[in-house]
């Protein structure tokens, strides 16, 4: 049976002491929003948004620990709903600005990834936010163009949506993607609602939607989250460039990309000069040498083209079932192997229908 649950009091009079260091500011079974204020008390604060997949509520998660770090004290923001934060009652945003104004705080940031990168934008006016972050970022999941998470939109009541009122006149907006993913789309639609001297785009070509995993393993993550956050100098194009050889996201991308073109050839071009290359990092290697069309069995090569064919999801997949980026096998083999036995979400391209 669940357990009751304890809302704290909007206006801050009944917090209570969340994680070590955290206070908690609100509070339910599937959403909690954590303050985290450094001892030697920060000047600026930094609003954070959970993703899609998450499933902790406790603690300074995604990017917190190392903003607090570094200048920041932080609201988290934390859902293990697929809502879109559309749950948090509109007084919680009155009792956070009354909080940011006790703190004097001077700057406001946002960030988040996907549905996270959503609510940056979404409640950036709401937070007054100098600079919002958001990496492979929404516009809407309702909208015909991108039909990934149709079958959450669908379920959602709305009640924050990014539209004219939702921008802030004095925020500027970064937003990190990869600009041959679906995650485009979004983009083009952001591009018509946000002026474009308060926009600028850094993109991450074959990195998927998995922006963020990309830069940590480019090692660029750090680097460019505070060059955003403190209007700083963030990496630029050639640095982006120089160091994705050495992201296994960047390589499983661009081999899936090709592969599903036919360009076989290409592929085995691409697998080549990629092993021989001599500064390689050891992920890389253990990745080419680790094939994953090598260490599957045939039947299961077969079951893997079947998929394949049908229009097998990957991104959904992925996005559904945080846990298999870091299995070690393709997406297509994981689900072959375990996937369907276990009962995980997955689906065919165009096709809402659970495989």
């Amino acid at each position: 049976m669940a357990s009751a649950v304890h809302r704290q009091s909007p206006d801050g009079a009944g917090e209570q002491a969340g994680a070590a260091d955290g206070r908690t500011l609100y509070e339910t079974e599937s959403l909690k929003i954590e303050h985290f204020r450094s001892n030697s008390h920060n000047p600026n604060v930094a609003f954070i948004f959970s993703p899609f997949g998450n499933r902790i509520l406790s603690g300074n998660l995604y990017g917190g620990n190392f903003l607090l770090e570094n200048g920041f004290d932080v609201i988290n923001f934390k859902t293990t709903q697929y809502d879109w934060f559309q749950s948090i009652p509109p007084e919680v945003f009155d009792a956070i600005e009354a909080l940011c104004i006790r703190e004097s705080y001077g700057r406001r940031v946002s960030m988040g990834s996907s549905m996270g990168g959503y609510a940056a934008i979404c409640f950036s006016k709401l937070l007054k936010c100098d600079v919002v972050l958001a990496f492979s970022p929404q516009y809407a999941i309702t909208d015909h163009f991108d039909i990934r998470f149709a079958d959450y939109g669908d379920k959602i009541e709305w009640r924050y949506i990014i539209d004219d009122d939702a921008f802030y006149e004095k925020s500027n907006y970064y937003f990190v993607y990869d600009n041959f993913d679906d995650d485009k789309k979004h983009i083009e639609e952001l591009r018509k609602v946000i002026p474009p001297d308060r926009l600028t785009e850094i993109r991450t070509p074959f990195s998927g939607h998995s922006t963020t995993v990309f830069l940590l393993e480019t090692g660029l993550l750090k680097k460019l989250t505070l060059g955003v956050l403190r209007d700083e100098r963030a990496p630029g194009r050639a640095e982006l460039k120089k160091n994705r050889r050495v992201s296994i996201e960047y390589l499983k991308t661009i081999s899936a990309r090709l592969r599903d073109r036919g360009h076989s050839k290409l592929l085995k071009s691409l697998h080549a000069s990629m092993a021989s290359a001599q500064d390689a990092a050891p992920a890389f290697d253990w990745f080419i040498k680790k094939n994953i069309w090598l260490i599957s069995t045939f039947a299961e090569t077969l079951e893997m083209s079947r998929l394949r064919k049908k229009g097998f999801d990957v991104g959904f997949y992925l996005l559904a079932n945080p846990d298999v980026a870091n299995a070690g096998t393709h997406p297509l083999l994981h689900y072959a192997r375990h996937g369907r036995r276990e009962g995980r979400s997955a689906r065919f391209r165009g096709n809402m229908k659970t495989l």
